[in-house]
């Protein structure tokens, strides 16, 4: 199989063992602290390895392929990104609707803005791995923001009927509980800005260097695809948390229903 062999031709035996020995410490770490980690982080890795070597074996092809094929993969991972962030809200109503809703709200936009501005070329080996990054980091914050989600509801139980009974309206209501689950959620993001560049050189930016590039185009890039991050996270974050908190209160209220 020429995919197959392709592959192997560029793997680096000696990187894929250092990268075990490194995962070892934190695995010994668990056990000498008795923090019962060591488990989930062996069966995490060998999981990272088997998904690392299987979008390595999908993606050769696909750059290859057509249009449409190429179309097909980033609605899968978009797919695939909405289960995830379901899990950390499977108590909430309509949550993977509401996900992959959110997901395409947040990353498309910002997607095309970088395409047609030629911030980024249209090519499938830059596309499809950036889209990638932008759906990722968008899920994770999607998830913790549904993880956050039913505390504050029940938190501000007692302050949204009372202002329901007041007279207020829904977005009213909801308005508090809803911005704070909200900027929990995006805090990750703006804290990955603090430490940019200062103290740490991102992935991108180094493997363009390592790759022989600019210092100062590679901080560029970088930069396009941080802030296209956060930009995407909080699209995504912000459409999901009105979607998620509208359905909520109709499952709590169906009489109050907006």
């Amino acid at each position: 199989m020429p995919v197959l062999q392709d592959l192997l031709s560029n793997i680096r035996v000696d990187q894929w063992v250092v990268a075990y020995v490194v995962i070892t410490l934190p695995v010994a770490l668990s056990l000498l602290a008795r923090l019962r980690l060591h488990a989930q982080i062996a069966s995490v890795s060998v999981r990272a390895t088997a998904q690392l070597l299987f979008i390595a074996l999908v993606l050769l092809p696909v750059f290859r392929s057509t249009l449409l094929v190429q179309e097909a993969v980033i609605l899968v991972m978009m797919g695939i990104g909405s289960m995830i962030a379901r899990e950390r809200g499977r108590d909430l109503p309509g949550a993977f609707v509401v996900s992959a809703f959110s997901l395409v709200a947040g990353v498309l936009p910002v997607l095309a803005v970088a395409l047609v501005t030629r911030a980024l070329a249209l090519i499938p080996n830059i596309v499809i791995p950036i889209t990638g990054m932008l759906i990722g980091n968008a899920t994770q914050t999607v998830g913790l923001l549904y993880y956050k989600t039913g505390s504050d509801f029940d938190a501000h139980r007692e302050m949204i009927e009372a202002m329901m009974l007041d007279g207020a309206d829904f977005n009213t209501a909801m308005d508090h509980p809803r911005q704070e689950t909200l900027r929990n959620a995006m805090v990750p993001r703006i804290d990955s800005l603090k430490t940019l560049g200062i103290v740490h050189i991102p992935g991108t930016m180094a493997g363009m260097m390592i790759a022989g590039a600019h210092p100062l185009e590679a901080a560029g890039y970088q930069l396009l695809i941080f802030f296209a991050i956060v930009a995407t996270a909080a699209l995504s974050a912000s459409v999901a948390s009105r979607a998620i908190y509208r359905r909520l209160f109709v499952a709590n209220y169906p009489h109050l229903a907006p």
